[in-house]
């Protein structure tokens, strides 16, 4: 099963993390953590299976499919 992350999303939250960063340099992130994902998947859904998860994104990249 392919799942496609939305990259618009993750674009815009990353991008305002920049700017922030740009503006006050001094400025220290506590935890970055709730905007990753693995494949657009969230922590917690991807912990309820993670070690077929694992092993189908290990074979993905050894066939050099993985995106």
């Amino acid at each position: 099963m392919t799942i496609l992350r939305d990259r618009g999303i993750m674009s815009t939250k990353l991008s305002r993390l920049s700017e922030l960063a740009r503006a006050d340099r001094a400025r220290q992130f506590s935890s970055i953590a709730h905007f990753l994902t693995v494949d657009g998947v969230t922590y917690r859904e991807y912990a309820v299976d993670a070690p077929l998860g694992i092993a189908q994104r290990h074979e993905r990249l050894r066939s050099k499919q993985y995106r």
